[in-house]
């Protein structure tokens, strides 16, 4: 079986068709929990409080209220 680059079979995929799947990973990314989102980025807390120029206890604090 032949193998090719990634970024080649990436760029036979039409642009629209691009398009909805980026969408489609914006929601998803936008609807995930602070807690999932931080540790699928590998992040700690207090690296995230650095990034987002609050205190430790605020990211706490919102990855612990309830879900709706």
């Amino acid at each position: 079986m032949p193998t090719g680059k990634f970024s080649e079979l990436l760029d036979a995929i039409p642009v629209g068709r691009r398009r909805k799947i980026a969408n489609r990973v914006r929601a998803k990314l936008a609807s995930m929990p602070l807690d999932q989102l931080r540790r699928a980025r590998q992040m700690t807390q207090v690296k995230l409080t650095e990034s987002l120029g609050v205190n430790q206890g605020e990211v706490s604090k919102i990855e612990h209220c309830p879900r709706r």
